[in-house]
């Protein structure tokens, strides 16, 4: 490969096709399409820590779909023949997974020695996208938290674990479907870091993106502690890494601030401390839930994904509940404040004579009483329940925040 190419930091296919391009414009020509087997490339759709994704025609179906060209370091040593076998197992795996709440793998191939997972494309934005395009309610992104956890939980149940699970890799499709991707591919067989080097638990540094530990592949912010000591993940592992990530949505910062691994275990040992929910209207039965899913020890976090799934669920119900609770004692006492009003009304007009007046205006009037009334309740009963929800947690010293919480007061 000459300089030139060497520049563009680009995939070998994707260079070519870009010089074909060049060349075609010069000569007046149309540019033959860059294909990934027998894929057509439309664009790049994006990039990660495992590889490009990129939107590709299949020209036999004729549809579109999502590809993602695994980055050849993943592949490249001696093992690269069983690293393939595992992966086209994996997403053969996956293949016959059919759930509303995951990313359909339609199948997976090789190309210029790199291993690529054809998927369904989903038109839309990733969760994590979603949460920062504006504030949300914490009922809203408790809802769609739990539809991605139900993608967990049948995948679970199918045999399959995540290893990675974190807002990026969710998609919030534009019809507002939620679908987790990336099942069963997010592992590797290397023993080494990202760097090259034996895994060093004391000093790997936690970030954001996909990192070797051991021989996990995963993001360490979000990495249960047996990832992180290089052990492989299992369902209550993916249950750990949906914790933060759903605590990451409510409070603005993962329960652990740890830089290092060998922080983030000790931190991890000693239990996540209690956000300082002031200012939000996040129900403090949350945090029960959630700091049960971040326990140390995956025995003690929850039984499986649907059990944790069912303790959020209770909670949306719970405040459903109260407030048509409230609701009904509301209209109770106005209907009871009615009735009396209509009694001395009635009582009132007899008591003159006799000749007594026309249902009609009575009837208008209490009409009038019950409406403005009614508003009245509504606005108590809606004061009520923000108040319940906004009750700050008292701590004894309120944690850092590495960030503004994404839950803001209902107007």
């Amino acid at each position: 490969m000459d300089d030139t190419k060497r520049i563009l930091g680009l995939p070998a296919f994707e260079q070519d096709a870009a010089f074909r391009r060049v060349l075609a414009r010069m000569h007046g020509t149309e540019a033959p399409t860059a294909t990934i087997g027998r894929y057509e490339l439309i664009r790049r759709l994006g990039a990660g820590g495992m590889g490009i994704v990129y939107l590709v025609r299949d020209p036999i179906l004729d549809r579109r779909v999502a590809l993602k060209l695994l980055h050849d370091r993943l592949g490249h040593d001696a093992d690269s023949d069983a690293f393939a076998r595992r992966m086209r197992r994996e997403a053969w795996a996956m293949a016959r997974l059919h759930h509303p709440q995951v990313v359909r793998v339609y199948g997976v191939g090789e190309h210029e020695g790199r291993i690529f997972v054809v998927m369904e494309h989903v038109e839309g934005t990733t969760l994590a996208d979603w949460l920062e395009a504006r504030a949300r309610g914490w009922d809203e992104v408790v809802r769609a938290f739990v539809a991605a956890g139900e993608g967990l939980a049948a995948a679970h149940e199918a045999g399959l674990v995540h290893g990675d699970f974190k807002a990026e890799n969710v998609l919030v499709g534009d019809d507002g479907s939620i679908k987790v991707g990336d099942f069963g591919l997010v592992r590797s067989r290397g023993d080494v870091t990202e760097h090259g080097g034996p895994a060093a638990p004391g000093g790997a540094g936690m970030r954001g993106t996909t990192t070797r530990v051991g021989e996990v592949l995963g993001t360490p912010t979000y990495m249960a502690p047996e990832q992180l000591r290089g052990q492989r993940g299992e369902p209550r592992s993916d249950q750990f890494g949906f914790c933060v990530a759903l605590h990451v949505a409510l409070y603005g910062r993962p329960p652990f601030a740890g830089q290092t691994v060998h922080e983030r275990l000790r931190q991890v040992q000693q239990g996540p401390r209690r956000p300082l929910a002031r200012g939000t209207s996040v129900p403090p039965a949350l945090w029960s839930i959630l700091a049960r899913g971040l326990s140390e020890d995956p025995s003690a976090r929850w039984p499986s994904m649907a059990v944790l799934l069912e303790q959020l669920r209770d909670v949306q119900g719970a405040r459903a509940r109260r407030r048509r609770r409230l609701g009904l004692v509301g209209l109770g006492v106005m209907m009871l404040v009615v009735l009396v009003a209509l009694a001395r009304s009635c009582g009132g007009v007899v008591g003159r004579g006799g000749d007594g007046i026309g249902i009609e205006p009575l009837w208008n009037a209490v009409r009038a009483q019950v409406g403005s009334g009614l508003e009245r309740a509504r606005a108590l009963i809606r004061a009520r329940a923000q108040l319940e929800d906004s009750l700050p947690l008292l701590v004894e010293e309120p944690p850092m925040r590495s960030g503004p919480a994404s839950i803001r007061r209902p107007d």
